[in-house]
C-alpha cells in the first residue's frame, strides 16, 4: 500500500511537472516568435497576457513536485541537529500547516476557477481568449500540492526513496 503510494505521489509531482514545463516552453516559444515579429515591426499582440497566464499556470504547476520531492526552501540551522524522531515530528507539523495553507488556496482558487467559468471569462488585451481554461490548471495544480501532502502524511513523514535534497525521514 505504501509503495503505492509513494508511487502515485511520484506520478503526480512528474505529470504536474511535465505540464508546468510545457507552460514554459510556449512561454518561451512565443517569446521567440515575438523578437521576430517585432523585427519585422508586428509584435504579437497577445504575447504579455498569455505570457502572464502561462507563468502563473507553471507556478502553480510545479508545486507538487516541489511538495513531492520535499525541495522548498529550509533553514537548517537548527533541524540538522534533530534526532531521527524529532525530524519526523517537524515534517508531521510543516506538512500540516502545508494541508492548511493549500487547503485554504484550493478552495479559494476552485472558487474563482469556477466563477472564471461561469461567466466565460476573457482577457482583456487586443486579443481576447479565454481565461478559465487556465485557472482551473492553476487550481488542479494547487490541488494535486494537497494530494501530495496528504499522501506523505498517510506515509507519517517519510518520503519516496528518489528524494532529491529535502528531509528524508525515516528512510
Amino acid at each position: 500500500m505504501k509503495q503505492g503510494l509513494a508511487t502515485a505521489e511520484r506520478l503526480i509531482g512528474k505529470a504536474a511537472m511535465a505540464c508546468a514545463v510545457v507552460a514554459l516552453l510556449v512561454i518561451l516559444v512565443i517569446g521567440s516568435v515575438d523578437v521576430f515579429a517585432q523585427l519585422a515591426s508586428r509584435p504579437l499582440p497577445f504575447k504579455l497576457e498569455l505570457s502572464e497566464t502561462l507563468f502563473a499556470v507553471s507556478i502553480f504547476l510545479g508545486w507538487p513536485a516541489v511538495q513531492s520531492r520535499r525541495q522548498h526552501i529550509t533553514v537548517d540551522v537548527f533541524s540538522k541537529n534533530y534526532s531521527i524522531i524529532q525530524q519526523r515530528i517537524v515534517t508531521v507539523i510543516s506538512d500540516l500547516l502545508g494541508l492548511a495553507v493549500f487547503g485554504l488556496i484550493s478552495f479559494t482558487i476552485w472558487r474563482l476557477a469556477l466563477k472564471s467559468v461561469a461567466m466565460g471569462e476573457t482577457s482583456l488585451g487586443y486579443l481576447s481568449f479565454p481565461v478559465y481554461p487556465f485557472k482551473l490548471f492553476c487550481a488542479v495544480g494547487v490541488t494535486l500540492s494537497v494530494v501530495v501532502i496528504l499522501i506523505q502524511l498517510t506515509s507519517l513523514g517519510k518520503t519516496s526513496s528518489d528524494n532529491e535534497g529535502g528531509l528524508n525521514v525515516g528512510n
